[in-house]
C-alpha cells in the first residue's frame, strides 16, 4: 500500500470491499492489468459516493447530527446499492486532528469528544 508520511502520522491508502450484510468478509483489492480484483481474483466494479463533512468546519461526516451512523450506512448499502464511500479530508483535519464537538454528532453521542481521525 502506498504510504504517505507526514510530520505526525502515516496515512495508508487502501481499498476494501465487503459488508456484514453482504455475507462477504472485507478483502483487499488490487489491480491486475486494467481490472480491479478481490483477493480471490474476482472482478470488482466500484459504485461509489462521496460523503462530505470531514473537509468541513465540524470535521465529521455530514448527517451524524441527525441520523445514527448505522442507519446512514444501511441506506448507502441497501437502498443506494453502493459498495464504496469516498471521505474527503481537509488538510487541517489531518494536521491538527481536532476533537469532535457534541452538536456535530448529536445522533451519535458516543462519537462526541473523540478525535476526528478515529
Amino acid at each position: 500500500w502506498p504510504l504517505i508520511p507526514t510530520r505526525r502520522l502515516v496515512l495508508v491508502s487502501s481499498v476494501f470491499v465487503g459488508t456484514p450484510t453482504s455475507g462477504r468478509s472485507l478483502s483487499a483489492l488490487r489491480v491486475v492489468g486494467r481490472d480491479l480484483v478481490d483477493d480471490e481474483g474476482r472482478h470488482v466494479q466500484l459504485a461509489c459516493a462521496s460523503w462530505y463533512g470531514f473537509d468541513q468546519k465540524d470535521y465529521v461526516a455530514g448527517g451524524l447530527d441527525r441520523q445514527r451512523i448505522s442507519r446512514i450506512v444501511a441506506l448507502i448499502v441497501s437502498r443506494l446499492h453502493l459498495n464504496c464511500v469516498r471521505l474527503p479530508l481537509s488538510l487541517e483535519l489531518v494536521l491538527t486532528d481536532p476533537i469532535v464537538q457534541a452538536a456535530a454528532v448529536a445522533a451519535n453521542p458516543e462519537l462526541a469528544g473523540r478525535r476526528a481521525s478515529v
